[in-house]
């Protein structure tokens, strides 16, 4: 996906750079694929040593979205705090975003969700 690696600085916006009281941040990448659609990553990652359950982040747009890297899976040798099947983003805006979802979140990890739409 282009999201993960394209370089342009209109690829990239924080979501919250500043909740020092979790020690997470988020962000979110874009980018276009060959037919110019915009794809998506949401990108929230916690440096502190507990895991955070029901976090909320704003997201970009409504819809079903879906975990594509958790940092804690166990098949990296990780404790499993992962978030099972589709996360469907809720009317609560957060974060200024319009809509927002309740995530769990790795201790010392990283949680990567796309919209279940770009999924191939």
């Amino acid at each position: 996906s282009p999201a993960m690696w394209d370089d342009d600085y209109t690829g990239f916006e924080w979501i919250d750079a500043s909740d020092g009281d979790h020690n997470l941040i988020s962000y979110l990448r874009k980018g276009a694929d060959a037919e110019g659609n915009r794809e998506v990553v949401v990108c929230v990652s916690n440096f502190a040593g507990n895991p955070h359950e029901g976090y909320r982040v704003g997201l970009p747009f409504g819809g079903e979205w879906v975990e594509i890297l958790n940092t804690d899976a166990e098949e990296f040798g990780g404790s499993g705090v992962v978030n099972v099947g589709p996360i469907i983003a809720e009317d609560t805006p957060w974060n200024g975003r319009p809509v927002s979802a309740q995530l769990r979140v790795p201790p010392l990890g990283a949680v990567w969700l796309v919209p279940a739409s770009q999924v191939r």
